[in-house]
């Protein structure tokens, strides 16, 4: 069995992801959308500050000298 490249790996992860993210949103109630979004909302500021600490822990030529 060939090794599958791991961009092919996430390439599906992602379309997964957009397919399971467009039902759970379109399916939902009216009453549950906005609690809904405010929990996404709060879920996407997490992974930006996670991707600014590790950005700012990165030593590269243009970062930390």
């Amino acid at each position: 069995m060939a090794v599958v490249s791991p961009t092919i790996i996430n390439l599906i992860i992602f379309v997964l992801a957009i397919y399971v993210g467009y039902h759970v949103v379109w399916t939902v109630t009216p009453a549950l959308h906005t609690p809904l979004m405010a929990v996404t909302n709060a879920i996407s500021a997490i992974v930006i500050v996670g991707a600014m600490l590790a950005a700012a822990l990165t030593e590269t030529p243009l970062g930390k000298t």
